[in-house]
């Protein structure tokens, strides 16, 4: 996967991940979908270990490199479960002001959405970025594949 050829095709697909995702969160401003994004992947890589994380990110597209960016200012939670990461997304939200998510069920769609878009890239270029219990939580999810009123 370190070919440029191989990096162009990743990227590619990095671009119609987020073209997807702008059309299923219809009415969500760019800049914000990009802020859920990176906090839902920032929350999601303390589930992996240092080298795990750049094992997978070495192969990952840029914009997942740019957007899960490894910082170790503050210490990560192991998250397990969609819950967990649903619950963790909501108390840094009020904590910070954000206002990224406005109810926990709003906050699991969207997390849903975003981590099923995740799981099918990383499918198409060979990189696992989930964690196994999250990616078995993922497949049991039934939400369907329709666009969310989400008001913005």
């Amino acid at each position: 996967m370190n070919s440029p050829a191989s990096k162009k095709q990743a990227d590619e697909q990095g671009i119609l991940f987020f073209r997807i995702l702008k059309k299923k969160l219809n009415g969500i401003p760019t800049r914000k979908m990009i802020s859920i994004v990176r906090t839902v992947l920032e929350k999601t890589r303390g589930s992996f270990s240092f080298q795990q994380l750049n094992d997978t990110l070495n192969c990952a597209p840029s914009f997942i490199q740019w957007l899960v960016g490894y910082n170790q200012r503050e210490k990560e939670l192991q998250i397990k479960h969609l819950d967990e990461l649903v619950e963790l997304l909501m108390m840094e939200d009020e904590r910070l002001g954000t206002r990224l998510f406005k109810s926990e069920i709003e906050t699991l769609r969207i997390v849903i959405l975003i981590l099923k878009q995740i799981q099918t890239l990383c499918e198409k270029i060979g990189v696992r970025i989930l964690p196994h219990t999250i990616e078995r939580e993922l497949q049991g999810a039934l939400i369907s594949d329709t666009s969310y009123e989400l008001t913005y």
